[in-house]
């Protein structure tokens, strides 16, 4: 059971209880920024939807600017106090227990994300898009890059673009400017990315609950990272999806490529639609989608990453419980050795100071 905050019978509260009321002060306000900061971003998007003109590129940059400072300032404030607190947790372990709580939690993730991504494939294989494969007119588009240089455009086209032929290699701006035509709602959507930094949420939801917070402060935040299985199965999904809408049958090469580009590109995916699509659309555009096909997506895109964050988040609280059942034993002894050594630290002291 949780511990409480201030003990009944009037005691001084212990070590444990003050750090874990500590780190509850320090995050528990910020689900309510992020949420506040989501309505916010509905309620000037729907007000934006009222104007009968579309709004040009220079408009939307403007209109973006406040989500960007805020999504900034969450990152500022944040990632400060998560640090913190993860030095706080390693100093209260020793090394041995913090390799092996990592390592649990790793093997879980992987697995996780493996599944995900199998799950994945084997459901957009299933798929059945349209009669589009049929029509004459359409001739499949063919290329023969190998998968190191699939991988290497990928990891391109989500970071830097370079200068030449920027018209064709930004594909994060052309996703961006396609979503805001085709769906009004979304010009300030922006804000509503806040609410795809889980952490805080997940942390104060574990905190509580009888998960360790030293567990919490160690696999949540590295879970938040590397342990996306939704993002994992629509990762899997939509490139197959729009090779089949284009007219292609994958073969067995064209899978495993598709396999482990999503299994490489769901570790240290943030989440973010931006960044969902671009890679939906690389790995697509190389195993032979059609480039129209992404109008597929786009309408979809925001509304599925919201989902699948959920389901994230979700997944991360069962791998902290996982986590926990199979080192709170652990923990128990070492808090024992530990409270035993601080006693005989004591009564070595005392005998000392003792007047003979």
């Amino acid at each position: 059971m949780t511990e409480p905050s201030t003990p009944k019978d009037g005691s001084k509260p212990t070590s444990k209880q003050t750090s874990k009321q500590a780190s509850t002060l320090s995050i528990k306000w910020l689900p309510k920024i992020m949420s506040l900061a989501a309505l916010m971003g509905i309620v000037i998007g729907s007000l934006m939807r009222l104007r009968p003109q579309p709004y040009t590129q220079r408009e939307v940059m403007y209109a973006s600017m406040l989500s960007q400072w805020l999504n900034s300032s969450l990152r500022s404030i944040f990632v400060p106090l998560l640090i913190s607190n993860v030095f706080l947790t390693l100093s209260q372990l020793n090394f041995k227990t913090c390799i092996r709580i990592s390592r649990r939690a790793f093997l879980f993730f992987l697995c996780s994300n493996m599944s995900g991504v199998l799950i994945g494939i084997v459901v957009g294989l299933s798929l059945k898009p349209g009669n589009k494969a049929r029509d004459p007119k359409f001739i499949p588009r063919k290329t023969n890059a190998t998968i190191a240089e699939n991988l290497m455009y990928s990891v391109i086209n989500t970071s830097q673009t370079p200068e030449s032929d920027r018209a064709q290699t930004d594909l994060r701006t052309l996703a961006k400017q396609a979503i805001y035509d085709l769906v009004p709602s979304t010009n300030f959507s922006g804000l509503l990315f806040l609410i795809l930094h889980s952490v805080p949420i997940t942390m104060t939801f574990l905190q509580n609950s009888i998960v360790d917070n030293r567990i919490v402060t160690l696999v949540i935040p590295f879970g938040a990272g590397y342990h996306r299985p939704s993002t994992a199965v629509f990762y899997a999904v939509a490139p197959i999806f729009l090779v089949q809408a284009s007219g292609k049958d994958l073969g067995f090469v064209d899978t495993l490529n598709l396999y482990g580009l999503s299994l490489l590109c769901t570790f240290g995916e943030s989440g973010f639609p931006g960044a969902s699509t671009v890679f939906v659309q690389n790995t697509a555009h190389y195993i032979g989608s059609d480039p129209s096909a992404l109008d597929l997506i786009l309408p979809v895109n925001d509304v599925i990453n919201l989902v699948g964050t959920v389901c994230n988040v979700l997944s991360d609280c069962i791998c902290a419980h996982a986590v926990h059942e199979n080192t709170y034993q652990e923990l128990q002894n070492y808090d024992r050795m530990k409270m035993r050594g601080r006693m005989q630290l004591r009564t070595s002291l005392a005998s000392l100071i003792r007047p003979q």
